[in-house]
């Protein structure tokens, strides 16, 4: 069940209880004020298949409980077991990735030339040389 349901199930459970093998007073019909397993899940925006696995649980909890009250007191457990709040994810850690390249003495050579060229202006004229050309 999604956690928007879990909530207004406890909100009603924790008020009062809930009976089973019917419709009149069960779950459903107390949270969502209906006497179908469609316009609960409806109104619960569950699935119907949901719904009426639940109901059929809840039901079937009749030869294993004493009472209805017995019975509310264990489902208010087990919306508390599953959780009530929306569970925050942790941020990851933030690394920071740190890329070095070490250059060998050729491509070192390579670069110092071309620095050396852009320095004294002569890659000025190669530039002006490559932009004719695409103009062309």
């Amino acid at each position: 069940m999604s956690l928007s349901t879990r909530q207004k199930i406890y909100a009603v459970a924790v008020k009062s209880k809930f009976k089973r093998g019917t419709w009149n007073g069960c779950v459903m019909n107390q949270v969502a004020n209906v006497t179908h397993s469609q316009a609960a899940a409806d109104y619960l925006h569950e699935p119907v298949g949901l719904i009426s696995r639940f109901i059929a649980a809840w039901d079937q909890t009749s030869g294993h409980i004493v009472d209805d009250a017995h019975a509310t007191r264990i489902l208010i457990e087990a919306l508390m077991a599953a959780g009530l709040v929306e569970k925050t994810v942790a941020e990851p850690e933030k690394y920071r990735v740190w890329r070095v390249r070490v250059y060998t003495s050729v491509e070192t050579e390579m670069v110092e030339a071309l620095r050396a060229e852009i320095e004294d202006g002569a890659f000025d004229s190669i530039l002006s040389e490559m932009e004719e050309l695409c103009l062309v």
